[in-house]
Formats: structure tokens, sequence, C-alpha cells
């Protein structure tokens, strides 16, 4: 299942806007991507990119991803990086291709600049300080061919054995903006607790039922009750 959900933060409203069942065994299943991809194709048509931030959680540093939301659907984005990718970042003049988890060994976090907030997962307050740096994103490149500049906030805190990574478009100037990032990659929780209704609320994980078009309906009754 495909959820895209949109968040309001004026009145802490979450809207369902698209929700897809698909098949990989589907005689037009291309991947799990393609699937995605149509969806929010979708909701391109009723959204305002200059006013819109796509934030995504899983694989969402995967280049064909994070080049639509750039260039197709002219949005920023927030999504969170994946330790097994490299970024190219430069030191003291040399742009070495590294991994998050090395690029946070080598620059400083600013612990003058830290912030207590209450962590819904681990449902305790923790304290977490923050960096950031530009990087290139080897993988994907910009309209002159060469690779993306991008910017990797990193955040470390006392609940996490490793630091968070969130890959964005947008500039931070300083390390207040860069808490903003973070905050506002934050709120993917509120879209969360969709799922977590939808599951515990709706029960939509105990329906025994078989049939694919069943399932459909299912879905969709689920979407228009949670509406």
């Amino acid at each position: 299942i495909i959820n895209v959900s949109a968040y309001t933060p004026h009145n802490n409203r979450t809207h369902v806007l698209s929700q897809h069942l698909f098949s990989s065994n589907a005689p037009k299943y291309k991947s799990d991507w393609d699937e995605q991809k149509r969806q929010m194709e979708l909701v391109q048509e009723i959204i305002e990119p200059s006013n819109s931030i796509i934030i995504e959680d899983s694989i969402g540093d995967d280049n064909k991803r994070i080049g639509f939301y750039q260039n197709a659907m002219k949005c920023s984005f927030i999504v969170r990086g994946q330790n097994k990718r490299k970024y190219r970042v430069n030191f003291n003049g040399d742009k070495l291709d590294l991994l998050f988890s090395e690029i946070a060994e080598n620059i400083g976090f600013d612990i003058q600049n830290t912030r207590t907030y209450f962590d819904k997962k681990f449902q305790k307050e923790v304290t977490s300080k923050i960096t950031y740096r530009p990087v290139e994103h080897p993988d994907l490149p910009d309209e002159s061919g060469k690779p993306a500049r991008l910017f990797l906030v990193l955040v470390k805190s006392e609940a996490y054995k490793d630091p968070m990574a969130l890959l964005t478009n947008i500039r931070p100037q300083n390390t207040e903006e860069a808490w903003r990032i973070f905050f506002w990659y934050k709120k993917r929780w509120e879209v969360e607790k969709v799922y977590r209704d939808i599951k515990q609320k709706f029960k939509l994980e105990s329906g025994l039922i078989r049939s694919y078009k069943a399932w459909q309906t299912l879905v969709v009754l689920t979407a228009l009750a949670w509406e």
C-alpha cells in the first residue's frame, strides 16, 4: 500500500491524498518506485510547489526519487539519508566521497546550540546537537550535468547510537535554520499517526479477505472514514 498524505501545520490536520494498493504480480507492475511515482504525479496537480515540502523516510535519497521531486515536481524536499550512500563533500579544498557517518566524524557539532524536545518514538525528552554541510549527490546531476549541490543536516541525539542524516535542497544559512529543517522532518510523525490509527482504530490488518478487489474497496472506505 502506498499512502500519500498532506500535513497542514496551521490546523494540525492530516489529509489523505492518495492510497494505492498494488501487487508486484500485476501485469503492469514495473517497480515500487514506478507505482509511487504515479501517485505523486496525481497529487502534483493539487499542490503548490513553492509552498510544499516533500518529506520521505526510507530510501529517500535515491537519485530517481529526489531527482523527480526537485526537477519534475519543483518542490523542496527533506529525505532521510542512507549510510550506504557516499556524498561528495569539500574538506579543506579536497573533495572526498564519504558516508554520512564519516562526515559526522570529521565536522564539529554546535554544542552551544542544542535542543531539548519530546521524542514521540521513545516517549521521553531528549537533547540533541546539530551541524550541516553542503554536499554533492554523485548520482544526481543538475541541469548542467554536474553533481547536484544539496545540503546534509546531521543531528546527534543521546537517544540514538548513530547521528540522523537529512538530505535536502533547502539551503540552511545557520544552525537555527538547520534546526527548522529537522523539526519540519519530525512533522512526518503526524502523518505516521495516520498509519497507526488505520491499523489500530480501523483494524485494517485484521481483515480476513483475499480478493484483490475487496482489498481495494476496503482501502478506499478506510480513507473515506478517516477523512
